[in-house]
């Protein structure tokens, strides 16, 4: 059949954690994972990483927040872990994201082990 667009979270953990995140996309279609997280410590050093890998088009791993906007490209077939360093905004709250496309054909993208911790003062 043909090729469908789908976004979601799966029990599939080839890198180590709980679920996977996946993104798949038809040509002209973007796709974007994301999830807000509350709590953080203001103004307080933190990293956000995951086991990236796309079809070959680039993703971006990101976190934004109150005045914060932070994202690094990656692509390639094969996982690779990126990561995206941080000071909390004043509110403790921010979004974090993987975002794909927009395709010029199916194409894929895939995150696993994501994890936000204290980064070093």
């Amino acid at each position: 059949g043909e090729p469908e667009a789908s976004t979601g979270v799966q029990h599939n953990y080839p890198q180590g954690g709980l679920c996977d995140g996946f993104i798949d996309l038809i040509a002209g279609q973007s796709g974007r994972l994301w999830q807000e997280v509350t709590g953080l410590e203001p103004g307080a050093p933190y990293v956000l990483s995951a086991a990236c890998a796309t079809s070959g088009l680039a993703a971006r791993l990101g976190v934004s927040g109150e005045g914060l906007v932070r994202s690094i490209p990656v692509s390639g077939g094969e996982y690779q872990f990126a990561s995206v360093e941080f000071r909390a905004p004043g509110d403790g709250r921010v979004t974090v994201s993987y975002e794909f496309g927009p395709a010029t054909e199916w194409s894929w993208a895939t995150l696993d082990n994501v994890m936000l911790r204290p980064g070093e003062p």
